[in-house]
């Protein structure tokens, strides 16, 4: 039996007969063979056959080399000309489409016009998974990758039958004639020993293609490329963390977790004091546009800032603030201009000042916020510390007195602050007679906000808020995120039907955000725990920093309970965690009722902690506004920061940049880095060349 790329011709005592769905009006010239002996793909030495096939509904001229018997010993390592590296088409076939550049439409001079269809895998790095789908009309499907260091190599076929077959073999460059050889380095065919399975200790570092011929039914590729010379994955804490690199492995990974220290300027940083910055031999920075290298460090695959040094080690990152070489200090994070952001620990606890590397927000997501509305001065201004606000007729003044104190508490006004304060500009200058020279910033500067008062005499009900939240995101295109600081005491599941039928209703573009509560009880609030039955409901908990609000010294990370004061509520649906007690807007009523504006340091409660999970969640969405809430809410728990025991901390801390990355990867989860291509030398920018400090204050960037 020989096999032609998915047609088995057969040759037994001179008679052919062909199987395959492929029609095949010629076959000349087919010589005997023992398939079990020569690995099913060679044949008598030279043995020139061409057929015409009928690929895609095209009558095409199929050249096919059958190669001379191999020795034993070498079986499955077997050389072939055009037949396999073209597929079986001649230069005369080809013509001037070789000229083409190799791109995903022209991979070795292949498209679907020749009943191929052609997969860029990018450069691999650890276990990836590819999802293929049954096309009657693409009988093979060739997968382009690139391996950057020698490596042990398995993939995998799931979901075809046994009659698939599979070849790896080496890459060609656009220098190379159709008519050059080239070396198969494994296949599995049918009568293989494992049919869809192929395995090499070691793959030099190189361009490859994996052929198969696939029926028409869906299919599941599996890659794993693992470098000889191992991966060390070195992680950080939600401190300041400096790394030292010491290359005793091919690829070294570093994974920063936040840093609450970052406002007194420490970093965490990558030590390559024992390199000058001319010993980058590769620069490959992610960008929003490209760059980077994506790996799966086992939460979820994620884009990866790399280096490769002249040494020839590898360096991928993550959440970190700085690099540190001999002469020179690469500084990564972004610092606005806001007077207030060195104070803001709650946002380098999250590595959101990382995560601003790829986005600030985006017009095309939505955010809702239900409130006790937004305080108005005398003059009908808002904060000045907020961006312009969408607002409902007759509904936005915050009238709320608390009943527990008699006090206004202008809560909705803290609220947004921490969500989306407009940043990096400072005051406007036509603000600067009616609040103080201090501005802090939002997570997120650009996604439109819309927020309606559901307390109060001019408050609306939750479900009617977010029926208008909704239909307004839905008029416009848009997903929404809508943040619930809020609970209603004694409620329980199914205190408002109408509310969660909503909620199941918008699965896709809805994504919940409500605070568990500050009874300290191991049972969350209603309505976060409608996150026990709905994926696009995030129920939100509290954590402190370095301190609690009494200046007591607290582990970051700590969920707050206090003896006598409040703590935040835990138990079944918890899902992420938050900075609780921290600097937001603020507004107060003087004695003669006057609105004055200004900063809280400290406000707290779970109210505090889940406007950051909904704007981190709004950068989140940012990235891909086509993605499900239901996506965005397990993006941000697989990437979250552990803290623990899940019923106390659900997931752990929300990890902003983590978040962003794997926002990244899904969106384009094809990564085009090798060093053997060239370097890119990062932004001029990023680079200041002098004596480098480890510590010192950050430089802004943004």
């Amino acid at each position: 039996m020989v096999s032609v790329i998915g047609t088995e011709i057969v040759s037994q005592n001179g008679e052919t007969s062909l199987l395959g769905a492929t029609s095949l009006d010629m076959v000349g010239n087919l010589a005997d063979a023992d398939p079990l002996s020569t690995g099913g793909l060679s044949t008598a030495p030279t043995c020139l056959n061409r057929a015409w096939m009928d690929l895609a509904g095209r009558d095409v001229g199929l050249a096919s080399f059958l190669p001379s018997l191999l020795p034993s010993a070498d079986a499955g390592m077997i050389t072939v000309g055009d037949w396999l590296t073209q597929l079986g088409l001649s230069d005369l076939d080809l013509g001037d489409e070789w000229d083409m550049p190799l791109d995903s439409d022209s991979v070795t001079g292949l498209s679907p016009q020749w009943g191929v269809g052609l997969n860029d895998l990018g450069t691999l790095l650890g276990p990836r998974s590819y999802s293929g789908w049954g096309d009657p009309t693409l009988p093979f499907q060739a997968y382009r990758f690139t391996v950057n260091s020698p490596s042990r190599f398995d993939l995998s076929l799931q979901g075809l039958g046994e009659d698939s077959q599979l070849w790896l073999f080496e890459g060609i460059s656009a220098n190379h004639s159709p008519t050059s050889l080239n070396q198969v380095l494994e296949q599995s065919i049918w009568f293989a020993d494992s049919p869809g399975r192929l395995s090499l200790d070691s793959l030099a570092a190189g361009d490859y293609y994996a052929l198969v011929t696939t029926p028409p039914v869906d299919h599941t590729l599996s890659i794993e490329v693992s470098p000889l010379g191992g991966i060390d994955h070195i992680k950080g804490s939600l401190r300041a963390d400096q790394f030292e690199f010491a290359p005793a492995t091919a690829y070294t990974v570093f994974s920063g977790k936040g840093n609450v220290d970052f406002g007194q300027g420490a970093f965490d940083l990558i030590d390559l004091s024992q390199f000058s910055i001319d010993d980058v031999s590769h620069w490959n920075l992610a960008t929003i546009n490209g760059g980077g290298m994506l790996y799966d460090p086992g939460n979820g695959l994620r884009l990866f800032d790399a280096i490769t040094l002249s040494d020839g080690s590898h360096i991928l990152f993550e959440g970190i603030d700085r690099l540190t070489f001999a002469d020179s200090q690469v500084d990564l994070a972004v610092v606005p201009t806001d007077s207030l952001f060195l104070d803001q620990w709650n946002l380098h606890m999250l590595g959101v000042h990382n995560a601003w590397r790829f986005t600030q927000g985006s017009p095309e997501v939505l955010i809702g916020i239900q409130d006790t509305g937004l305080a108005v001065d005398a003059d009908g201004n808002f904060h000045p510390n907020l961006r312009p606000t969408l607002t409902i007729p007759n509904n936005i003044e915050d009238t709320f007195v608390d009943p527990r104190n008699d006090i206004a508490s202008f809560h909705g006004t803290s609220v947004q602050g921490i969500i989306a304060a407009d940043s990096d500009r400072g005051l406007t200058a036509s603000a600067s007679d009616i609040a103080p020279s201090l501005s802090m910033s939002g997570i997120d500067w650009v996604s439109p906000v819309m927020h309606i008062n559901t307390f109060g005499d001019d408050g609306i009900s939750l479900t009617e808020a977010s029926e208008i939240l909704v239909a307004t995101a839905n008029d416009t295109g848009r997903p929404v995120i809508i943040n619930m600081s809020l609970e209603i005491p004694g409620a329980a599941l199914g205190a408002i039907p109408e509310l969660e039928t909503l909620i199941a209703q918008t699965q896709d573009s809805a994504l919940f955000v409500v605070a568990t509560g500050n009874d300290g009880v191991d049972r969350l609030s209603y309505p976060a725990s409608l996150a026990t039955l709905y994926d696009n409901v995030i129920a939100g908990g509290a954590v402190w920093g370095l301190s609690d609000v009494f200046g007591n010294p607290t582990e970051p990370g700590t969920r707050i309970a206090y003896d006598n004061f409040y703590g935040s509520n835990f138990g079944d649906g918890l899902t992420l965690m938050a900075p609780s007690e921290v600097i937001t807007t603020q507004a107060i009523a003087n004695a003669e009722g006057e609105i004055i504006f200004g900063h809280n340091p400290t406000f707290l409660g779970t109210s505090a902690a889940v406007p950051h999970i909904t704007g981190v969640a709004s950068l989140v969405w940012s990235i891909d506004p086509s993605l499900g809430a239901t996506q965005v809410r397990q993006i941000m728990t697989s990437t979250a920061y552990d803290l623990g025991d899940a019923v106390e901390y659900g997931s752990g801390l929300v990890n902003a940049d983590a978040a962003v990355r794997r926002a990244l990867a899904l969106a384009n989860p094809v990564s085009h880095w090798s060093p053997l291509q060239g370097s890119t030398a990062p932004a001029p920018g990023l680079v200041d060349r002098v004596e480098p400090s480890p510590l010192g204050q950050p430089v802004a960037i943004g």
